[in-house]
């Protein structure tokens, strides 16, 4: 565990905040080149990202303000800290939703501009789960005596609730999550791609599924949970319900697409 990157005097920098930073560079970077490539317009696509950015500092601040509202109630001027505090889902939903409300007002298509970013945040996941995370001590799993499980220094967060024992090193089971995902999304993007929406269609299954299951090694309970499940845990039931609406809306497209091949072929060939 490194929490602190750098430190002058009483200023510290954070390893979190330096690598989120730079996932999420990486990733607007990775999704431009692959827009560009498109044929997406450019100026309209970084505003977008822009956008994103500021859907998930906002929404993964809600979000985790909604997990740990006692918390936040105990000391009021914890809602004006967005240093810390920050719920993944929270970020993913923002990062949908208002460039979502920005397209939908320029009246362009949002999907292929979905299907680019979806393809590329898996990697940025990665990055973060793995060095943010692990280096931030949060984000850890419960006690565990599998070979692989990692005991983190005493004043970690797991360590402060459970005692220095081997916890599941839940970021890397997510950081592995992540890295499947992307090649998966590659491959389909270069062999069965069809048409826009399959890209976050498919990344939205697999992480869902991916987190609901990770969520059953996960050891820091303040996330939040309703009933028997985490909040993250409904989450991602949510998201497999947008999917089941995504793939009706996916087939009909490709039912067209495919209708039109054909007349194309039939006028070609009369």
């Amino acid at each position: 565990m490194h929490p602190v990157l750098l430190q002058i005097g009483d200023f510290q920098l954070p390893t979190y905040g330096v690598v989120y930073s730079f996932a999420v560079i990486l990733g607007i970077i990775l999704s431009y080149r692959r827009a560009w490539a498109e044929g997406i317009d450019d100026v309209k696509f970084l505003k977008a990202c822009l956008l994103a950015i500021i859907g998930i500092v906002v929404m993964s601040k809600v979000m985790h303000i909604i997990v740990s509202w006692d918390w936040y109630m105990d000391n009021p001027k914890r809602f004006l800290r967005f240093r810390t505090g920050h719920v993944f889902y929270g970020g993913y939903i923002g990062a949908v939703l208002f460039p979502l409300i920005y397209v939908k007002l320029i009246k362009e298509p949002f999907l292929p501009m979905l299907d680019v970013c979806a393809t590329y945040m898996p990697l940025s996941l990665a990055v973060h789960r793995s060095l943010a995370c692990m280096n931030a001590g949060c984000c850890y799993g419960k006690p565990t005596d599998v070979p692989w499980g990692i005991t983190f220094p005493a004043d970690a967060p797991a360590s402060e609730l459970y005692g220095q024992v081997p916890v599941h090193p839940t970021q890397l089971y997510e950081a592995g999550l992540g890295l499947v995902m992307f090649a998966i999304l590659l491959a389909y993007r270069k062999h069965w791609r069809k048409v826009p929406g399959e890209l976050f269609a498919l990344q939205m299954l697999m992480y869902a599924i991916g987190r609901f299951v990770i969520e059953f090694f996960r050891g820091d309970t303040a996330r939040g949970f309703y009933g028997p499940l985490s909040t993250s845990q409904w989450i991602s039931i949510g998201m497999l319900l947008i999917f089941a609406a995504l793939v009706v809306y996916i087939a009909r497209e490709r039912r067209k697409l495919k209708a039109e091949l054909e007349k194309e072929t039939t006028e070609a060939s009369a």
